[in-house]
């Protein structure tokens, strides 16, 4: 099932197009807020994709009430949220793509105003604020305390990317969960260009790691860094089995 609405959307020198992409599957409880925090924003030239993995609860309508303000919107099965994400990049026409999914939004109304006049490079991102549930007050967090050789130096919330270098590097879905990092790293490696701005962009809905996700997750880890570099790679593996069996994080 498919809309597809408003087309003329271009970009231009002065006022660059953005899409903005949310990808939920059965997410009724946190879409709206997420809708709302897009198609509210003070800048204008917005492109907004919603991409559905085929929900049975009441996302659809959530979508529907809202799809006079939406480009484009798709529900249809998927191979997970990765496949999902490649299918709105495909899709996008924006010079620079931000992910903002269910659960998740923007810090206020102007955050895009705010953040377009800094989008000269590949990868423009600032800080979020993370949330473990909808009612806690969150807590911010500045990611230039980050380490771009163990971690993602940002959160997806936070990222407004390049378009051409998305399609030219889209997310390798033979990793289940570190996808996003795999993608960074041969943008980085492919001479990429990067910037933190000192702006709290995202509100971020963390719904965590069970253990058996987290140990699939220090393994992907690995794999994809010791294409890069190996001994680095491994030392920082080992690390990160000892701290997960003794700790269990």
């Amino acid at each position: 099932m498919t809309s597809k609405l408003n087309t003329n959307k271009v970009n231009n020198i002065s006022y660059s197009l953005v899409s903005i992409i949310t990808v939920v599957f059965n997410g009724e409880k946190y879409l709206e807020e997420t809708i709302l925090s897009v198609i509210n924003q003070s800048y204008g030239n917005i492109e907004y994709i919603i991409v559905d993995g085929g929900s049975t609860d009441g996302t659809l309508n959530f979508i529907k009430k809202y799809e006079d303000k939406i480009d484009y919107w798709i529900s249809e099965p998927d191979n997970g949220i990765y496949d999902a994400m490649n299918k709105a990049i495909s899709i996008a026409n924006g010079e620079y793509i931000n992910f903002m999914n269910a659960g998740d939004s923007f810090v206020d109304l102007t955050t895009l105003e705010k953040v377009v006049p800094f989008l000269k490079e590949d990868f423009v991102y600032g800080n979020h604020k993370v949330f473990l549930n909808n009612v806690d007050d969150g807590v911010s967090v500045n990611v230039e305390s980050y380490s771009g050789k163990r971690n993602i130096p940002f959160c997806h919330q936070s990222l407004f990317a390049r378009n051409s270098c998305l399609l030219r590097y889209p997310f390798d879905l033979n990793y289940k969960i570190a996808a996003d990092y795999k993608q960074y790293l041969d943008c980085f490696h492919s001479g990429a260009s990067m910037k933190h701005i000192p702006i709290e962009i995202a509100n971020f809905l963390d719904g965590g790691l069970s253990m058996s996700s987290r140990k699939a997750l220090i393994k992907e880890y690995y794999t994809i860094t010791k294409k890069y570099d190996f001994f680095s790679a491994t030392m920082v593996y080992i690390i990160r089995l000892i701290k997960f069996k003794l700790l269990g994080k």
